[in-house]
């Protein structure tokens, strides 16, 4: 079985990010609220402005962190008998049976697959070039079949 993530990136490293967004957002939310409620803290020289970006940025790496972990669940399979698939844009996971293929007409970026009882598309603009060519092979050898 052939397994091909749609997105590549360091799982670790967008962790990293995450965390260090999250200490952000904590520091920033610290000092904004001791900022609103101690007396004399106004002469600290810190600016109301900053006190709200920072924490706002904190969230804005948070949120980038979840986004990149989400896309770690996109991928593109294949086995003598069956495509599983998962885009992007998808709800759920696809498959498609290799004996119910008809045709298969690859397009520059997309790819048209014909079968018995319709028809499904298939994306490739997500996935770098040597996976690009590794899927359009399998794709051409499918079609190559009938």
């Amino acid at each position: 079985m052939t397994h091909i993530p749609i997105y590549k990136f360091n799982y670790k490293t967008v962790k990293v990010f995450g965390w260090f967004g999250f200490i952000i957002f904590l520091t920033g939310l610290i000092f904004l609220i001791r900022y609103l409620t101690v007396p004399g803290s106004r002469e600290s020289g810190l600016e109301l402005p900053f006190l709200v970006i920072v924490p706002g940025q904190g969230l804005l790496a948070i949120n980038i962190a979840l986004n990149s972990l989400k896309n770690r669940r996109y991928y593109i399979e294949w086995d003598d008998e069956q495509i599983r698939y998962w885009q992007p844009r998808g709800k759920e996971p696809e498959f498609i049976n290799k004996t119910e293929v008809v045709s298969v007409e690859i397009k520059n970026l997309e790819v048209l697959i014909r079968l018995t009882d319709g028809e499904k598309k298939f994306n490739l603009k997500h996935l770098f070039f040597p996976e690009r060519k590794q899927i359009r092979e399998m794709f051409e050898a499918l079609n190559q079949k009938d």
